[in-house]
């Protein structure tokens, strides 16, 4: 496509060469006049039927004495060149070249795409039997210091059942001489419990 763009373009500037200046056309028996430009010679001897001596070229303005002109068969061939190049069957021929070459691109991008999504799905039957065998670490947290927990606890737990057993259990009557019942707190070791309740004879 790269080469067929400045083929096209140096087509179109030569076409543009060989048009006649005063019909727009391509040349037709093109004639050349003493300025070196050139007409149709059905155009410029329309152009100059009717007027005196001097007759003038239609583009420089040139005059010349005579109504003479030079038949170019160079530029004859070159025309007829250029209609062959734009005829029918050349169009046809270029444009079927252009389809073929839009056809096998369109077919590589397909075959690229499947390609693509080929190597996706075996990406992804490789990665998931390697997701399931990779064993799940969980985060064990903090570890629960059970002995610390009782000694902090159950002090505290025994003494509220031993005090609603007391008073659950309170006698009647006073207690018999030589029994005292008192309160007093737990030892050092069981520093967080309130009171302790306990039984001392008399001697």
């Amino acid at each position: 496509m790269s080469a067929a763009a400045p083929n096209s373009k140096s087509q179109s500037s030569l076409r543009e060469d060989l048009t006649c200046a005063i019909c727009c056309d391509l040349f037709t028996e093109p004639v050349m006049l003493g300025c070196m430009h050139h007409f149709c010679k059905p155009c410029i001897s329309t152009y100059w039927r009717g007027t005196q001596t001097p007759v003038s070229c239609p583009q420089c303005r040139k005059e010349f004495t005579t109504k003479q002109f030079q038949t170019n068969y160079l530029v004859t061939a070159m025309v007829e060149k250029v209609r062959a190049s734009t005829s029918d069957c050349y169009v046809n021929n270029i444009e079927k070249q252009l389809k073929e070459s839009l056809e096998a691109h369109r077919q590589r991008r397909e075959d690229f795409i499947t390609a693509l999504h080929r190597d996706q799905d075996k990406i992804e039957s490789i990665k998931l039997p390697q997701l399931r065998r990779t064993p799940l670490e969980v985060d064990p947290g903090p570890e629960l210091d059970l002995d610390g927990f009782g000694s902090r606890y159950t002090a505290p737990l025994q003494y509220i059942t031993w005090r609603k057993m007391f008073r659950s259990l309170k006698p009647a009557h006073p207690p018999p001489s030589g029994v005292v019942m008192t309160e007093s707190p737990l030892p050092t070791s069981t520093a967080r419990a309130p009171e302790s309740v306990r039984f001392t004879h008399g001697v």
